[in-house]
Parts: structure tokens; sequence; C-alpha cells
């Protein structure tokens, strides 16, 4: 437990089971290890796997623990970044939203470079968009997609903003997102959703023939 290369071997077994999609064994093991250890060189990584497991059994609360635990007693690890970002993603899934909303902002300004900034601003952008604070929505989904690099990310804060742009009978924005959307990413975003949203759009605005165009034409 003291050894350098402990932690290491640590991280290619939890990554291994992670991807093996083997999760209670890594929430077993790892409750294990850190009843027989006592300051081992790898209980950062313990909290950190076993938060990681919970979060993929929907265990959010305990996985919000688990990286809170990481977060007061390592403040420095190498897992504190990425800690802190899941979370605040394991309280919003908890639907913990007031304290989501305070880890997430917490990480941004802690890591204004980080490398999930793209992940949090989008979680932040969820969590306004259900207080109905849906100009700060938007701007966060925007910034998440201005920054990201994962087609994920592009299409669900797309939609998201859609979205509220029908919520707040923004038609014609709504329009103008949707063709932008579809110019940017065509097949390899959603395209055919993003179509319907637009020809839902064309309709919003009074323009059935162009819904009915934009519908035979990808038909």
């Amino acid at each position: 437990p003291v050894d350098a290369v402990s932690s290491n071997l640590l991280a290619q077994w939890a990554s291994f089971l992670l991807g093996k999609e083997q999760f209670q064994p890594i929430i077993e093991q790892t409750n294990k290890w850190l009843s027989v250890h006592q300051n081992s060189i790898f209980e950062d990584g313990l909290y950190y796997w076993k938060g990681l497991a919970l979060l993929q059994t929907a265990a959010y609360p305990q996985a919000a623990g688990s990286f809170d635990q990481l977060l007061q007693k390592f403040p420095t690890s190498l897992y504190a970044e990425d800690a802190l970002l899941r979370k605040g993603t394991a309280q919003f899934y908890a639907q913990e939203f007031e304290t989501a909303r305070d880890t997430l902002y917490s990480y941004i300004k802690k890591y204004p470079q980080g490398a999930s900034l793209d992940q949090a601003y989008f979680f932040l952008g969820e969590v306004e968009n259900l207080a109905g604070n849906y100009e700060l929505a938007l701007q966060h989904f925007k910034k998440a997609d201005s920054i990201t690099q994962l087609q994920d990310v592009h299409d669900s804060s797309a939609f998201r903003i859609g979205t509220i742009f029908e919520t707040l009978t923004r038609y014609e924005e709504m329009v103008a997102h949707f063709k932008a959307y579809i110019g940017r990413f065509g097949e390899d975003g959603r395209l055919t959703d993003a179509i319907y949203e637009l020809g839902r759009g064309y309709e919003f605005t009074q323009q059935p023939n162009a819904m009915l165009a934009l519908f035979r034409e990808f038909i």
C-alpha cells in the first residue's frame, strides 16, 4: 500500500473493470482496501474509482459522497479536477440542483482551462434551464458548444438551445438556430431530428409551405 507503483496498478485495474462494466467488484474491492489500509499511497484513487463505479450504477448520492471525501482529504490529488466535475454531475442526477450549481460553478472558477470545462458548462445550462433561468441557460449551452470537441456535447447543447427558444416563443431564432446546426454538422450531427425541429420552427412562424418543402426534400 505504500509502494509508488501501486497507484498506477490501481488505475489500470479499475479502468479495465470499468471498461468491462464490472462496477460492483470495483465498489466492493475499494471499500475493502479503504477498511484495510491506513494512509495508503493510492487512497485518493480508491475514492475516485469507487465514485465512478457508483455513478455508473446510478447510486448518485453515494458517488457524490465518495468524490467529496477525495476532495476533502486530497485537494491536490491528480484526480481532484475530474472528481469535482463528477461530484457536480452526481449531485445533478441526484436532483440536488442547488448544490450541483455551487459545485459546477466552483469547477469553472477553479479550472478555467479545465479538461472538462465543456461538460461543466453543459450541466450548468441544465441546472439553470430547470430553474427557469433561460437566458443564463442559453449562455451556458452556447459556451459548452463553443469550446467542446465532442459531438455529443454539440448535439445535446444544440437541442437544449432549440427547446429554450421554443419555450420562449422565439421561433425565428429557433429556425435560424437549426439551420445553422444543419449547416455546421450535417450527417455528423442529429440530422433527422434537426430537420424535424426546423420544420416545426417553420410551422410556428406560419411557413407551412417551407415546412412541407423541407420534409419532402429530405424524405
